[in-house]
């Protein structure tokens, strides 16, 4: 199984309070943008490696753009509008888009100035993990066009990238008498990690796996952890509670199925998102950060076979999943 390792710490160190470097969280997106002449803006999106992701699929780039002109668009790809205004460029191919990814277009604004804004990526994933696959959106920060009063000045290029899954924070090794009785971390949701020790920094001995918790777990055991090695470390197998393990604190929440999207596509301020559905049938809709805990839940009724939602995109999160569930009464 893939994972991510994420912190490192040596037992001596711990003691003398002093805590080894670590292993980087991967960015899995970067988006590059570019305020050039006569009101042009150049867009290049990268999808970057991630172990985590296995396939990535654009569905569509929507920067927040005004006085829109005319744009050149990378091959399957399309313009999109909503009631007349430009809202970005939709893939449009049905051939599987390559892991690693590059997809780089301009546009031309009336607006010559430029300021920092947004550019929502439609976006669906596919992990080995199925709390990070599935659809949504991803808010990067961008130049966009502006009005001369609200030009931010600077720079003319801006690279922003996108981490989905964060970093296994470290907080302490449980210390006592100079021998190592647990480990205490966090997350920022539900996890499995994977505790393991070394002697010599190259072979890794699998010590405990532990269910974790936001904001905080501290796992604890009887037997001193010192015969693993000297140095231990945490790797996050899942953003989920794996069966099989004793649970380490309160209980945890089990996800129903979830009901793939057949499209998702921006209409102005909103992400209309379609699933197959059943006539009569009534179905939750809730909203996550990848990876994170739900934020909003909406009950919708269906009476079609194909039902189409709108969803308010939200653009203080960094990133959005779109969960569609069919709703059974107990």
């Amino acid at each position: 199984m893939n994972s991510r390792v994420r912190f490192w710490l040596n037992a001596a160190a711990v003691a003398a309070l002093l805590f080894p470097p670590c292993a980087r969280a991967k960015d899995v997106l970067e988006l590059q943008s570019h305020a050039a002449e006569d009101g042009w803006f150049h867009y290049r999106l990268r999808t970057l490696e991630d172990p985590f992701f296995n396939g990535i699929h654009i569905a569509g780039i929507g920067p927040w753009f005004t006085n829109y002109i005319t744009s050149i668009v990378p091959e399957g790809w399309t313009n999109g509008f909503y009631n007349g205004t430009w809202n970005g460029i939709a893939y449009d191919g049905w051939a599987p888009q390559p892991r690693l990814n590059e997809i780089s277009f301009s546009v031309q604004s009336g607006q010559h100035h430029f300021r920092e804004g947004m550019v929502t990526l439609i976006i669906g994933l596919t992990s080995f993990d199925p709390m990070f696959s599935g659809g949504g959106y991803i808010n990067l920060k961008a130049l966009v066009p502006c009005r001369p009063e609200d030009a931010s000045g600077g720079e003319q290029e801006m690279v922003t990238r996108a981490e989905l899954v964060p970093d296994v924070v470290v907080d302490e090794l449980i210390v006592t008498n100079g021998l190592v009785y647990g480990i205490t971390f966090s997350w920022n949701g539900e996890s499995t990690v994977q505790m393991e020790g070394s002697h010599d920094f190259v072979a890794w001995i699998p010590i405990a796996r532990i269910h974790g918790y936001a904001p905080q777990t501290t796992w604890r055991t009887n037997v001193a952890l010192n015969g693993f090695g000297s140095f231990f470390r945490l790797s996050l197998l899942s953003a989920r509670h794996l069966p099989g393990l004793a649970s380490q604190a309160g209980k945890g929440t089990r996800a129903g199925p979830t009901i793939p999207l057949q499209q998702q596509r921006i209409a102005g301020s909103k992400l209309l998102v379609m699933f197959i559905s059943e006539p009569g049938k009534s179905y939750v809709i809730e909203q996550s950060e990848f990876g994170g805990e739900i934020f909003s839940r909406a009950r919708v009724d269906a009476s079609e076979a194909v039902t189409e939602v709108p969803l308010e995109i939200v653009h203080d999160r960094p990133s959005v999943k779109i969960h569609v569930r069919e709703l059974t009464e107990k």
